[in-house]
């Protein structure tokens, strides 16, 4: 079976992504600088768009900034350092239709994912066994179906394997190919605080209500699947 079909739109409006981040790196700055006005401005134009891709080989894997403290994870980057509680288990196949990984010095995750859990898919392609392609009757509903992910990586090997996941979903997106499933392990996360890493002020209530929306991951554990037999 082939999967040469659509991209998912979520991915592209998911709040988390692009302008947002920029728009963080502006606050961070602004709070520095002490123009906290320029975030207020900001804040009410921030646009929905996604991050440029990051190849495998450009990405510095030696540390993913996770750290797990009971029942809290912390990510630490360059200029935040965010923190998140799991609140529940995550194991799932998807069907990728779309995701970006990103090296920000803001970044509150490693990967924005668009994903269709395999039992939505595998009830659709019972009936619209062209689903994935634009022009099936059954793409609207897969397309309603598909959730839009922030992925936090536990490890320098989970965040590999997304990045590997992505980068050859595009490769077979544009080739025409079969599609590319990915298996995630993990807990989902509440975005609980965020704080400047350079001196520790929290900016919790500036940042929370443009993530409240947003679903963020956990990933412990993350593999490539073979799409076509998890359909069966």
């Amino acid at each position: 079976m082939s999967f040469a079909g659509f991209r998912h739109r979520r991915a592209i409006e998911a709040p988390s992504t692009g302008e947002l981040f920029r728009s963080l790196d502006r606050l961070v700055d602004s709070m520095t600088m002490g123009r906290l006005l320029i975030f207020l401005l900001i804040a009410g134009a921030i646009g929905l768009a996604m991050t440029n891709r990051v190849s495998l080989h450009s990405l510095d894997l030696r540390s993913t900034g996770t750290r797990i403290e009971g029942r809290s994870v912390i990510l630490s980057t360059a200029q935040l350092e965010a923190h998140f509680s799991q609140v529940g288990r995550v194991e799932e196949s998807y069907m990728l239709f779309g995701g970006d990984s990103h090296q920000r010095r803001n970044q509150l995750s490693h990967a924005v994912l668009a994903g269709l859990a395999i039992p939505y898919a595998r009830s659709i392609a019972a009936r619209y066994p062209d689903f994935h392609l634009c022009k099936s009757r059954g793409a609207p509903e897969s397309q309603r179906l598909v959730e839009s992910m922030n992925i936090v990586a536990l490890d320098r090997s989970t965040r590999a394997t997304l990045i590997e996941a992505l980068a050859l979903f595009e490769d077979r997106l544009q080739s025409g190919g079969e599609r590319t499933c990915l298996h995630l392990h993990g807990s989902q996360l509440i975005l609980d605080s965020v704080y400047v890493s350079e001196n520790g002020e929290d900016i919790s209530n500036r940042v929370l209500p443009t993530f409240a929306a947003v679903r963020f991951v956990l990933a412990d554990q993350a593999s490539i699947e073979d799409c076509t037999a998890l359909l069966r």
